[in-house]
């Protein structure tokens, strides 16, 4: 449930960005170009996150189709291998199709921070119902960071002139680390060890970004 109303706010999100961007209309992209990117990449994404979360928890159940598929009856999804997943084939998506990669990416990202925040408030609310309070507050206090970043991303979007591409750098930067930061406290509160598996992509996953950052700085001003 929770994913599928993230879902539904990253599709709204998608629209708002994209419904009259100039860089899109000038290479003649629709909206039907769009959308069908953001489906085909949605349904890549959770098979990628299935199947990252199932290598790293792996049982001699998930073997069976239909525990592999049916995730709602058992649940697992890696955020990790989700954003990875999504990256990857919008790459390749575009690239083949001729869309411009910086900026699809870019309205997809700044519409996954959205999405994202909007889940962790109802994972704030679920964690109320289940009287997980300190939880609770510690979501709650992170899904009002993530819509301040959310806003903050719209607002760069429409009002200042980055290279295509640097925005989704700064909320693939922003989610590693706000990840990895919400991931300790939780573990913490679980007495759980802190180094598991999805630690460790978002780990190496905030590096590459700063390393990419830092490469994609000194590069000629140009549309990607």
């Amino acid at each position: 449930m929770v994913v599928i109303l993230s879902f539904i706010i990253f599709l709204f999100a998608v629209y708002t960005l994209s419904k009259d961007d100039f860089i899109l209309l000038r290479r003649n992209v629709s909206l039907e170009q769009v959308f069908d990117s953001a489906f085909l990449m949605a349904i890549f994404a959770l098979l990628i996150a299935r199947i990252v979360f199932v290598g790293l928890h792996f049982k001699t159940d998930y073997l069976n189709p239909l525990v592999f598929f049916l995730v709602p009856y058992f649940p697992g999804l890696s955020l990790a291998g989700g954003l990875i997943g999504s990256l990857a084939f919008l790459w390749f998506y575009t690239r083949f199709f001729k869309i411009p990669t910086g900026r699809i990416v870019d309205i997809f990202s700044v519409s996954f921070i959205s999405a994202f925040s909007s889940g962790l408030f109802i994972l704030g609310i679920l964690s109320i119902v289940q009287k997980a309070y300190l939880l609770s507050a510690i979501t709650f206090i992170a899904s009002l960071l993530s819509f301040f970043v959310s806003f903050l991303g719209n607002r760069i979007f429409f009002n200042v002139k980055w290279r295509d591409g640097a925005l989704s750098l700064f909320m693939l930067f922003f989610s590693s680390v706000f990840y990895i930061g919400w991931h300790i406290l939780s573990l913490l509160l679980q007495k759980q060890s802190l180094f598991d598996k999805e630690f460790v992509i978002f780990a190496i996953l905030l590096l590459l970004v700063g390393i990419i950052s830092v490469r994609y700085a000194t590069l000629p001003h140009k549309k990607i």
